[in-house]
């Protein structure tokens, strides 16, 4: 499926991938509703929720950070009223929230309402659902969403193709991790 500006390609049958501006977006389209992860920035989330919106008339019932970057997380706004619950690392919230206080722009922010220390899961349809935190990487606040029975997984910007991951020391991230 293509838009104007974006791309959504299918990696299995109700699990694919959004990509426009920014980081890319993974989705799952569960008859127990709707999964996303990153979200990009408002724009791009607002093309996100109305392409899937014409896949699927299931509401969003989780929307996943990997990590606080705007890429990831700025579009988080555009799910506050659509979304059930937003999850991501507790260090993630906290660097969210950090650099909305830095940038008076709380406002514009949804901040996860649950958080997690090292692993969540949740089943979701037939999906089962874990995030995982290794340790510093790329900030200190990157999780590893992985979609068990699809054997999926969304890294966020822990890999990077044909490149080195950028470092953010001042976000926490540790090389050795």
């Amino acid at each position: 499926m293509v838009g104007d500006n974006w791309k959504i390609t299918m990696l299995a049958p109700t699990i694919g991938v959004f990509t426009e501006r920014g980081g890319s977006i993974l989705f799952l389209l569960s008859k127990e509703g709707i999964v996303v992860v990153d979200s990009q920035f408002p724009e791009q989330a607002q093309h996100l929720i109305g392409a899937l919106k014409k896949q699927s008339a299931q509401p969003f019932r989780l929307l996943i950070n990997t990590h606080h970057y705007g890429d990831h997380s700025a579009g988080n706004i555009a799910f506050s009223r659509l979304v059930a619950t937003v999850v991501a690392h507790e260090n993630s919230k906290l660097n969210q929230q950090k650099v909305a206080r830095g940038k008076n722009n709380e406002d514009k922010q949804l901040y996860p309402d649950k958080t997690f220390t090292s692993t969540w899961c949740e089943t979701i349809g037939e999906e089962e659902i874990c995030l995982y935190y290794f340790g510093p990487g790329h900030t200190n606040g990157d999780s590893f969403a992985h979609f068990t029975q699809a054997n999926i997984v969304h890294a966020g910007d822990l890999v990077a193709n044909r490149r080195h991951p950028f470092v953010d020391r001042s976000a926490g991230a540790n090389m050795q991790n």
